[in-house]
């Protein structure tokens, strides 16, 4: 009786472990049938926009970001589509949305001001002071990710030079531990500022692109308000409240009124 449970269970398992085995081998190939699948519509966007066929290259793209999800290269590659499409609010909107992701890309930096030159308004933007926009200069040299590793590293090698300060009995060594200590410690400080800063920028979601022509800003949010000034596609806006079917906008200018909300996309 002992015997014959043991095999009864001894082919249960081999059943159990053999159905196993075929689900993770069916997982694992609709995984690799996937990232082919994926290789494959990058080819034929690629593809298609070198034929200059720019729709249907963005039927593709949009068709990826559906199914592998967003990334910078996939934006970048969308607005440049847009672009040759004639489509100018999409193009720096998708522009803009890859420079949330990469925002030390050349590439993209230098066809989004390509795309921006190219709108109809030319607006004025408030001048910053020197110190700001070198300090913006200097946070986007990196990636968010590449600060929180130099921060990390600064932080493993502070704590190093803490110990050796406080181990040490020699005057010199503890000198130049606390001299390499308080320098790694505003190393680790500063990039971790800068790290901290650059997710707050990807993870901010006030900033809209105004997606159609001649939308008039008005003093109010109502139609009986007063027209300030007009705003054409691919102008960047900042929102800073909603009502109602309006948003409140402020532009790099510095200027300020409303708008209705359907014309304006999020980046």
């Amino acid at each position: 009786m002992l015997l014959l449970n043991l095999r009864i269970n001894y082919k249960d398992m081999k059943k159990i472990f053999l159905s196993l085995l075929f689900t993770f081998t069916a997982i694992f190939s609709f995984a690799s049938l996937d990232k082919a699948e994926i290789a494959k519509l990058w080819d034929q966007a690629a593809a298609t926009y070198a034929e200059g066929d720019f729709e249907k290259a963005i039927e593709i793209y949009k068709t990826l970001e559906k199914e592998q999800g967003v990334s910078a290269s996939l934006y970048y590659n969308l607005g440049n589509s847009y672009f040759k499409n004639h489509n100018l609010a999409n193009a720096i909107l998708n522009y803009n949305r890859a420079l949330k992701l990469y925002p030390t890309s050349s590439d993209i930096l230098h066809n989004l001001a390509i795309a921006n030159a190219t709108t109809t308004n030319k607006i004025k933007e408030m001048p910053k002071f020197f110190v700001v926009r070198w300090i913006e200069s200097a946070r986007n040299i990196m990636s968010s990710d590449a600060w929180a590793n130099i921060s990390i590293v600064g932080l493993a090698i502070f704590l190093a030079l803490a110990v050796s300060f406080l181990l040490s009995r020699n005057s010199g060594t503890r000198k130049s531990s606390f001299t390499l200590g308080a320098i790694m410690l505003f190393v680790t400080i500063t990039s971790a500022i800068a790290s901290t800063t650059q997710m707050e920028i990807q993870s901010d979601d006030t900033y809209f692109i105004v997606m159609e022509n001649n939308v008039a800003v008005k003093s109010s949010p109502d139609n009986a308000g007063k027209d300030i000034f007009i705003l054409n596609e691919g102008v960047k806006v900042n929102v800073t409240e909603n009502l109602g079917k309006w948003s409140k906008i402020v532009i790099v200018s510095g200027d300020t009124g409303w708008l209705e909300t359907i014309n304006i996309e999020k980046i």
